[in-house]
């Protein structure tokens, strides 16, 4: 019996043995998982010291200190060079006070009703109001003493005594010095009155024939340099050569003018304190024969060897009609007809003719146009107020002044407005791009960094909506910065619309609009 319990109990002890030797390889694998990694020592101080302080080490430690100093040495000389030796995008010369504009031009029969004081000393009155329409420069014609039969200089060292004395000559410069108004005098070089002392003492030499002086002779030459630098000392900053003979010769490359230009042209630019005073040549003739009058080498800045500002005929003699077609023809004769980067004047009015005479309703238009060229605008007294010949209400300078800035649009208004844009980058150096539409003449101006100015103006008797989007860098919607003069707002109401998008330019029936617009250059 007891084999068979020792039988029986058998399985048990197996089964138990299997148990405990599966219980004890768990248990092994148990201790492996928890078992840790041996665990790596640095080298102690001691050890590293003794690196340290090694030759090799030391001279390898000093060697890449020398080349990171001498890397960083070289980058920062190369820098240097290329930003030196880079081509550069250079800035644009600043503009000088000539090409900036309006040239105001204003003489003694503006101020015909006048009986109480002097033409320089109603002028002193006045230069407040040029200076709030944005005018710059002031071109008074002749100031020299003439004689009372012929018209010619007797004295070119004094002022004609109809226009005032001396001293208010003085004062009047004064007043203009404060208010950084620049003036502009005729000059006559080559003749005088039978009068004058050059004539009366028969000086050898000093006259050709008649009256016409002689330009090649030396001490003639010496005299009207003396004109040029008394005049400039005096305040004079231009002298427009009023000679239609010696304009012609230096167009023709006659050697005595041009020789004659060129010593005045110097005398001028030597006469202390050292600023910028001009040479012009106002004509009468075709923008296209006005190349020469320049010299040869005209600079970046548009200053030639020869004359610094020429004009040619008024728009009003260049724009018998003013059509869309004729207008965009006229722009494109003045950005191409001088060719050598000379810079040239616009005269709005002629002698005998004002824009209002036969376009009354297209005077601010023609503002517009004269400010958005490449071009010094020379604006007659009166073309600001929409004047036509004959019209003498200077009150009206207050009258339209004081309605706009009450909120009414006025001519005066309008202009004061153009003027402010002549001395914005974008107008003095920002592309021009001319374009027609129909019946619609459209200018543009752009420059990158700064606001584009775009005018419209619509020639045709019908109102009409314009997509201007498409012009190269307009953007995407305009702003109405100014508008002309209408007898009656349009019905639709319109002008009332401040910004609108540049696919949907509204334009009523002979009307201008200026806008501006931040450019898309993309396009």
């Amino acid at each position: 019996m007891t084999e068979d319990v020792e039988a029986q109990n058998a399985p048990i002890a197996e089964e138990e043995k299997a148990l405990t030797d599966e219980k004890q390889v768990e248990i092994r694998k148990s201790s492996i998982e928890k078992e840790k990694p041996t665990e790596q020592k640095g080298l102690s101080k001691e050890e590293l010291m003794k690196y340290a302080n090694d030759p090799f080490w030391v001279k390898l430690r000093m060697s890449l200190f020398v080349l990171f100093w001498l890397a960083w040495v070289g980058m920062l000389a190369a820098s240097v060079v290329i930003i030196i030796y880079a081509p550069k995008c250079p800035s644009p010369d600043p503009k000088e006070w000539w090409q900036k504009g309006p040239i105001y031009k204003t003489d003694k029969s503006d101020y015909a009703e006048q009986t109480d004081e002097s033409f320089f000393a109603g002028l002193m009155e006045d230069l407040d109001y040029m200076v709030e329409a944005g005018f710059n420069t002031l071109y008074l014609g002749n100031i020299f003493k003439i004689s009372e039969d012929e018209g010619s200089v007797v004295d070119f060292l004094d002022v004609d005594p109809n226009l005032g004395t001396l001293e208010e000559w003085n004062s009047l410069v004064a007043q203009l010095q404060q208010r950084n108004i620049k003036v502009i005098v005729d000059f006559v070089p080559d003749s005088t009155s039978v009068h004058h002392a050059w004539y009366e003492q028969a000086n050898d030499g000093f006259y050709s024939a008649g009256t016409t002086l002689d330009i090649s002779n030396i001490q003639v030459v010496a005299e009207l340099k003396t004109v040029i630098s008394t005049w400039a000392a005096r305040g004079v900053s231009g002298f427009n050569i009023n000679s239609p003979k010696i304009i012609d010769g230096v167009i023709n490359d006659n050697q005595d003018a041009k020789s004659l230009i060129v010593s005045l042209r110097e005398t001028l630019d030597g006469v202390e304190p050292a600023e910028s005073r001009i040479l012009a040549a106002f004509t009468d003739l075709d923008l296209k024969q006005l190349a020469p009058l320049y010299g040869n080498d005209v600079q970046a800045n548009h200053v030639g060897s020869l004359f610094h500002l020429a004009t040619g005929k008024s728009m009003v003699e260049s724009l018998p009609e003013l059509t869309a077609p004729h207008i965009f023809d006229y722009v494109n004769s003045v950005q191409t007809a001088l060719s050598n980067n000379s810079w040239p004047g616009i005269v709005i009015s002629s002698r005998s003719e004002r824009v209002a005479d036969g376009n009354a309703d297209m005077v601010d238009a023609v503002n517009m146009l004269a400010t958005m060229l490449k071009a010094t605008p020379i604006v007659r007294a009166g073309d600001e107020l929409g004047f036509k010949s004959g019209d003498s209400d200077w009150s009206s300078r207050s009258v339209q002044s004081e309605e706009f800035k009450a909120g009414t649009n006025t001519h005066w208004g309008v202009f004061s407005q153009l003027a402010e844009l002549r001395h914005t980058d974008t107008i003095l150096f920002g592309d021009l791009y001319n374009n027609q539409f129909d019946d619609c003449s459209v200018i543009t101006r752009v420059k990158r960094g700064n606001p584009g100015f775009a005018m419209v103006i619509n020639t045709g008797s019908q109102a009409t909506t314009l997509d201007i989007s498409n012009i190269q860098g307009m953007g995407e919607t305009v702003r109405l910065k100014a508008r002309s003069v209408l007898a009656s707002a349009p019905a639709n109401g319109t002008l009332e619309v401040k910004a609108f998008p540049s696919k949907e330019v509204v334009m009523g029936a002979r009307e201008a609009k200026l806008f501006t617009f931040v450019p898309n250059l993309e396009i």
